[in-house]
């Protein structure tokens, strides 16, 4: 195999890992960990915008917790566009949460922009969009849009 080819095989799985420990981090509340997997000046975009490591830390803090009591993302379906030390790509997730004493599922996906430096992946800017959000009890059949989707 040659070494572009690795390269590429490497770069990916990183990327693959990169995005499974974000989901990890999230849910297990590591708000710290999570931001430092953006670069510096990176970009999170989801409600709000938050703009900068400290910026995103902040927002994953305080917005998390305030909107949900507890969540989980399985995710699944990703793509990579490698292009040297950037790439773009989506990832479809699986969303349930309690949200006000009620389970919620949302199924959505993530837009992705990356950023390889000093040999390690980075989100330069992560997007998130809900696609469908319901409570459980009600079912797929009472999935509409979710707001903005």
């Amino acid at each position: 195999m040659d070494r572009d080819r690795l390269a590429a095989i490497e770069d990916r799985l990183a990327i693959r890992e990169l995005r499974n420990r974000y989901c990890f981090y999230i849910d297990s509340e590591q708000w710290d960990i999570a931001a430092h997997m953006f670069v510096e000046d990176g970009e999170f975009e989801g409600i709000e915008v938050a703009r900068g490591r400290d910026e995103i830390r902040d927002w994953f803090s305080r917005s998390v917790p305030e909107t949900f009591a507890k969540a989980w993302h399985m995710c699944t379906n990703a793509t990579t566009f490698l292009d040297g030390d950037k790439a773009t790509g989506t990832t479809a997730f699986n969303f349930y949460c309690i949200d006000d004493g009620v389970a919620k599922f949302a199924l959505g996906h993530y837009e992705d922009t990356l950023e390889k430096r000093d040999g390690e992946w980075f989100f330069r800017k992560r997007k998130v969009h809900f696609d469908v959000f319901v409570d459980w009890n009600e079912g797929f059949g009472a999935a509409i849009p979710a707001p903005g989707a």
